[in-house]
């Protein structure tokens, strides 16, 4: 089974079809910051997806609100605190970031952001493979570094992933801390910035492989 993994598309939906329409894939993860301006630009990006005959599986972002969990609850894109079964594959995640002096849309305190992936978690636990999605990287790594040198990330997700080793967790959040970082038994990766054509390919087969690309602007001749 074969996804690719965007984070931080900011209404950018456009860059995420052409590279879907260029890549193979089963499905598409959606790992939160969907919105630049209206909930309208998450509804068409998921419609056209779905028309592609994509699995789409996603969460919202510190940027977006609530009303962005329940457009892709009407979709049943939502993973938001639950889990999804695809063959043997479980998904969950958790919407929103951590509490900052920013006061984004869509802030939670670690210990809501711990219990929606408990609660997601818990509906998959037994799968052969897990995959995490939150849209915060965990806290003290390379993927939650700021150009300041700080670290900006989440320690329930850090606390989580320490506990339940979950095969692979895809993040973004951080633009610039794009990159594959391992904790224990898990692969974590911060997909970077859609908008600016970044993205993962994820093969989620006997052997999980993780590959991080950009998409290819045509020249200018």
């Amino acid at each position: 089974m074969r996804f690719l993994a965007f984070a931080d598309i900011h209404g950018r939906f456009d860059t995420v079809l052409r590279i879907v329409d260029a890549e193979h894939c089963d499905g598409v993860l959606l790992a939160g910051d969907l919105t630049a301006r209206s909930i309208g630009e998450v509804e068409h990006g998921v419609r056209e997806l779905f028309a592609r005959g994509k699995w789409v599986l996603g969460v919202a972002g510190n940027i977006d609100t609530r009303s962005t969990d329940h457009l892709l609850e009407s979709f049943e894109a939502s993973i938001n605190g639950e889990g999804r079964l695809i063959g043997d594959i479980g998904f969950f995640g958790a919407s929103g970031g951590p509490i900052t002096t920013l006061r984004m849309p869509y802030e939670l305190t670690e210990t809501q952001l711990l219990e929606e992936a408990e609660r997601g978690y818990a509906e998959v636990r037994s799968a052969r493979k897990t995959v995490f999605v939150p849209h915060a990287p965990p806290y003290g790594t390379r993927l939650d570094l700021t150009r300041e040198g700080r670290h900006a990330g989440s320690t329930a997700v850090r606390e989580f992933i320490e506990a339940r080793l979950p095969d692979l967790v895809v993040c973004g959040h951080i633009h610039e801390a794009r990159g594959i970082e391992y904790i224990d038994g898990s692969t974590i990766v911060n997909c970077g910035s859609a908008a600016e054509g970044s993205y993962c390919v994820i093969d989620l087969g006997d052997e999980l492989r993780v590959e991080m690309r950009t998409l290819e602007e045509p020249s200018a001749n």
